[in-house]
């Protein structure tokens, strides 16, 4: 069982597309790990069970609409051990986009704790 993370940005998306610009992805992902407690996250990626890759890409990078993309690699062979992308809704207003940024990123989080073996969320289908 995992008990180190090294969090991993991989960058985001246009930096005026959310508040809190291109690194907003990374920021909110690495508090919300931190938050959790399930893990010690570390400085050095040869000093963690697993790396935690987080990514916003831009429209048309991978996608046709705005995700955040989670991949989990192995540090000892770099090998993808697990990927999660949540969409993240449309909407014209500023305001409205940060709430939809964060219930993808809510989401992403389920679906860590989901394979760390976690029970779903209160009202979330299994």
């Amino acid at each position: 069982m995992a008990k180190t993370v090294f969090i991993s940005n991989a960058g985001g998306a246009e930096p005026d597309l959310f508040s809190g610009g291109s690194n907003r992805a990374y920021n909110q992902f690495y508090a919300a790990v931190k938050s959790w407690g399930r893990y010690e996250i570390v400085s050095a990626p040869a000093d963690a069970d697993l790396i935690l890759e987080i990514h916003q890409p831009n429209r048309g990078e991978h996608t046709a609409y705005e995700a955040l993309r989670l991949t989990i690699f192995d540090p000892n062979t770099h090998v993808i051990l697990w990927a999660f992308t949540e969409h993240i809704e449309y909407a014209n207003r500023g305001r409205i986009r940060d709430q939809h940024f964060d219930q993808a990123m809510v989401k992403l989080m389920d679906d860590v704790k989901k394979l760390a073996g976690e029970p779903a969320a209160a009202g979330e289908k299994k």
